[in-house]
C-alpha cells in the first residue's frame, strides 16, 4: 500500500491524458523538496567524546615525555654535564693533637716539640713576670728565705719575652729532667749545678755559657732583669745539636665537667711564708677556671696584663729542709725532695680530690692518684703544681 505522504511521491514522467477526456489538464508545479539535516546527537554524548579524546591526548603526551626523559634526555645528560654547585669545603682544624704537657689541643708538630723549662723568680722586685700566663705547666716552690720561685714549661705557645730568669735549684732540675726539657736558668747553687753535671742526657741551657741567647732589661736592676724567648732558647738547643723533639710520659686528660656537675670549692689559699708570698685561687664556676692572686692582688702577666688562670691546681706535699747559705748575704736555701711518693690534693672542676703522688724513677713523670688508686684525669689547660712542705699552710673553702 502506498504511503499518503506527499514527500514520498516520486514523479516519474508526464501523465498521458485519456483520449476520451476533453477536459483541459492543468500542469502541476513540482513541490519543493523538504530540507533535510542529520539528526542532532544528544549533548551528553558530545561531552563524553571530548572527555575520552582529552584522556587519550594526555596519555600520549605523558608517554612521550617518559620516552624523552628515559632515552633522549638521559643521553644528553651523559654528553653535556649539568651545572652543579661545588661541594662545600669542610674546615679541618690543625689543632687535633693533645699536648702531652697539659692536654691542650695543638698541632701535631708543636705537640712533639721538646718542652722548655724556665726558672722564673718571684721576688717582689721581679714582678710582674713575663710569660707565666702562657705557660702550659708551672711549678711553684720556696727556694730561700721564704721566697718562692717558678719553673714554667712551654710547648704549644711561643713567647717573645720570658722572665726574669734566675738560678737553678735541685727540685727544678729533677722536674725539668722528667720532661726531657731544655732547662733555662742563670747559674745556680752548688747542689743544683753538681746535679746537672751528674745527669747524662740532660739538656742544660745555662745563661753563663750561652749568654747570647739571653738579654738584660735596662729598665730593671740586676739580678732581676735577665730575659729570653722560646725562639732564642730553641736556637740555643740547636746550637748544641740536640733534637728539637722529645718524648716523655703523658698524663690523662678529659673534657670539663658540665656546669651543673661542678663542685662548690670557691677559694684555695696557700701561705708559703709572709704576706708577699701568699697565694689565693678563686674558682670561677661559669668558666671553670681558678683565678690566681698573689700578695692579695690579681697576679697579672707583664706581657698581656691579664690575670693568670689555671684549669687545675695541685698541692703536692713534699719533704724539705734548710741548708746554710753559700753567700752570707743570702738567706738559707731550701732543699726539696720531689721524688718518691707523698700526699696530694687536686682541685679540678670546683671539686677537691685527696690522693697521692708518685715518682719512682728518674725519667718517670710524677703521677697523681685518687683515694681509690686511679690516676686522676686533668682538664685541658694550664696546670699549677704547688710544692708544699710541712710548714706551708693550706686551706680551702
Amino acid at each position: 500500500m502506498m504511503s499518503k505522504n506527499i514527500t514520498d511521491i516520486q514523479i516519474i514522467g508526464p501523465l498521458k491524458k485519456p483520449a476520451q477526456d476533453k477536459t483541459p489538464v492543468f500542469k502541476k508545479e513540482p513541490l519543493p523538496k523538504a530540507e533535510t539535516s542529520p539528526p542532532k546527537k544528544p549533548k551528553k554524548s558530545k561531552k563524553k567524546l571530548i572527555l575520552v579524546i582529552s584522556i587519550i591526548v594526555f596519555i600520549i603526551a605523558l608517554a612521550s615525555a617518559a620516552v624523552f626523559f628515559l632515552f633522549f634526555n638521559k643521553k644528553g645528560l651523559e654528553e653535556v654535564p649539568q651545572e652543579t654547585k661545588p661541594p662545600e669545603k669542610v674546615e679541618v682544624s690543625p689543632f687535633d693533637t693533645e699536648s702531652p704537657l697539659n692536654g691542650v689541643l695543638t698541632t701535631k708538630e708543636k705537640a712533639q716539640r721538646r718542652p722548655i723549662a724556665v726558672a722564673i723568680e718571684n721576688h717582689t722586685d721581679a714582678r710582674p713576670q713575663s710569660g707565666l700566663d702562657k705557660a702550659g705547666l708551672v711549678y711553684e716552690a720556696v727556694t730561700e728565705g721564704g721566697i718562692t720561685r717558678f719553673l714554667a714549661f712551654f710547648v704549644e705557645n711561643d713567647i717573645s719575652e720570658i722572665g726574669p730568669i734566675r738560678s737553678a735549684r735541685t727540685c727544678f732540675v729533677r722536674s725539668a729532667d722528667e720532661y726531657n726539657a731544655f732547662y733555662a736558668h742563670v747559674g745556680g747553687n752548688k747542689d743544683a749545678l753538681a746535679l746537672i753535671k751528674e745527669l747524662d742526657n740532660f739538656f742544660d741551657i745555662d745563661q753563663f755559657s750561652l749568654g747570647k741567647y739571653y738579654w738584660r732589661d735596662k729598665k730593671r736592676y740586676a739580678p732581676h732583669n735577665v730575659y729570653s724567648s722560646t725562639d732564642n732558647l730553641r736556637k740555643a738547643g740547636e746550637s748544641k745539636k740536640w733534637n728539637a723533639n722529645a718524648e716523655y710520659d703523658k698524663w690523662l686528660f678529659k673534657d670539663d665537667e658540665r656546669n651543673e656537675n661542678r663542685g662548690q670549692t670557691k677559694k684555695i689559699t696557700i701561705n708559703f711564708s709572709s704576706a708577699n708570698y701568699k697565694v689565693d685561687y678563686y674558682y670561677d664556676r661559669e668558666f671553670n677556671i681558678y683565678k690566681r692572686n698573689l700578695a692579695g692582688k690579681e697576679h697579672v702577666d707583664k706581657n698581656t696584663e691579664e690575670q693568670i688562670k689555671a684549669k687545675t691546681v695541685i698541692i703536692q706535699y713534699v719533704q724539705s729542709w734548710l741548708k746554710p747559705p753559700e753567700n752570707p748575704k743570702e738567706g738559707q736555701s731550701t732543699e726539696i725532695k720531689n721524688d718518691g711518693t707523698g700526699k696530694a690534693v687536686i682541685f679540678i672542676d670546683g671539686k677537691k680530690i685527696t690522693g697521692t703522688w708518685k715518682k719512682l724513677s728518674r725519667k718517670q713523670r710524677t703521677k697523681f692518684y685518687d683515694e681509690s688508686g686511679n690516676e686522676v684525669k686533668f682538664n685541658r689547660g694550664q696546670i699549677w703544681i704547688e710544692l708544699a712542705s710541712s710548714g706551708v699552710g693550706i686551706s680551702d673553702e
